[in-house]
Order: C-alpha cells, then structure tokens, then sequence
C-alpha cells in the first residue's frame, strides 16, 4: 500500500515537473517569438524610413543627371555643327554663330551624385534591412556606375581645359565667347581670327576628339539616368502607402 502510494506520489511529481518545463518551454519560445516580431517590426520602420530617404535622395540625383546631360546634349550638338563648318565653308556664318557655338563646347558639366543615404546603408550595415534583393543590388552598385559614367565628363573636362580653350583662345578672346554662357557681357579689344582657327588642323582634331568622347559620355549617362529610373520605380514599390 505504501510503495504503491509511493509510486503514485512519484508519477504526480513527474507529471508535475514536465508541466513545469513545457510550460517554461512555452514561456521561453513565446519571449523568442515576441521579440523577433519586435526585431522585425523595428526592421520595417527603418526600412520604410531608409526607403523614403533613398527615394528623395535619387529623385534629386536625377533631377541633377537630367540638368547635366541637356549641358552635354549642348555640346555635342554645337561640336557636330563646328565639324560640319571645318569641312564647309566659315564664311556663311555669322561671327555671332561661330562665337556661340565654340562657346556651347566649352561646357564641363560634371555629374556628382548625392550618395549619402545610399552609402548610409552600405557602411552602417541597414543594407539587411532591405528585403528587395533588386534594391540590395541597386544600392551595392549604383556608386560605382556613377563614377564610370563621371569618368567620361573628367575626360572631356581635361580636354576643355588643357587643349581645346588654349587653342581656340589664340584665335578667339574667351570675353567674346562667354558672353553667349551668361559669364559677362562680352567684348574684347582683340580681333577675332576666325581664319587662322579654321585653318588650325590641332583645332579640328581637338573638336573632333570632344565630339567622339560626348557619344561615349551621353550612352553612360543613359545607362545611369535608366538605373537611376528603374531604382526609384523599385523603392516606390516597396514603400508602404
């Protein structure tokens, strides 16, 4: 009677101390489970805020992508003109015409993204907060793409700067021409050579040399303006409304 009231007591006791242990299991994963959801639900708002950030961000970078390439659309075009004009006849213009035109190849606008958002996420480690696995790209890789594409408009820049302007400047004052860019006013006490420059192979071949790296300049900014359309398409749809 005793050892059976014995065994009795000992299955109760057991049956005791495991409720006790599913229940603290219980507990346990229940504590686990809330505070993921807490994680996660932490990760959703700083997704939705970095979301938000890189938008703005990338819709102001293309705004200045836009402004830069209708610069070089500028060029390019006033570039293919003076090549035609090298091959025809100067004298059917205008000095006004050419002076505008050497003026419109001068631009040396430069593309220089704002990355702070982006490289926000990059360097603090947010990036894993990004469920979208096109924006994780977009973001590893879009300031590279930039800086190839801005590599272009450095090269033209040099270009301006260390051949084309010392040039055309032995010919044509730099007064008479940025007067067509909204520098000054214009006038110079030098008269213009407008035969000697269209007589100056090194001019042709510089102008040349600017209009062949515009094309290449204008197919990177396209390509960048299109990922820059395609990402913020891409942010947009994961922005909760």
């Amino acid at each position: 009677m005793s050892i059976s009231f014995g065994r009795n007591r000992l299955a109760r006791y057991l049956l005791y101390a495991v409720g006790e242990i599913i229940l603290v299991v219980i507990g346990i994963l229940l504590a686990v489970e809330i505070n993921n959801w807490n994680e996660a639900r932490k990760d959703r708002e700083s997704e939705q805020i970095l979301l938000r950030g890189l938008k703005s961000e990338m819709i102001g970078n293309r705004d200045e992508l836009v402004k830069a390439m209708s610069y070089h659309k500028r060029s390019e075009n006033a570039v293919k003109k003076l090549i035609q004009i090298y091959r025809g006849d100067y004298h059917q213009y205008k000095n006004k015409e050419l002076d505008s035109l050497f003026a419109e190849v001068q631009w040396a606008w430069t593309f220089d993204p704002r990355l702070g958002v982006l490289n926000s996420i990059k360097t603090t480690g947010k990036i894993n907060v990004i469920r979208n696995p096109k924006l994780q790209s977009f973001i590893s890789s879009f300031e590279e793409v930039a800086n190839d594409s801005r590599e272009e408009s450095l090269t033209i820049k040099s270009l301006i700067l260390t051949q084309f302007l010392p040039v055309v400047n032995k010919y044509i004052s730099a007064n008479e021409r940025d007067k067509y860019l909204g520098v000054n006013e214009g006038g110079s006490k030098f008269p213009s050579d407008y035969k000697g420059l269209f007589n100056d192979r090194a001019a042709e071949s510089i102008i040349s040399y600017i209009y062949f790296w515009r094309i290449d300049e204008r197919d990177e900014e396209e390509g960048v303006l299109a990922l820059i359309n395609d990402g913020i398409s891409t942010v947009e749809s994961e922005i909760e409304r």
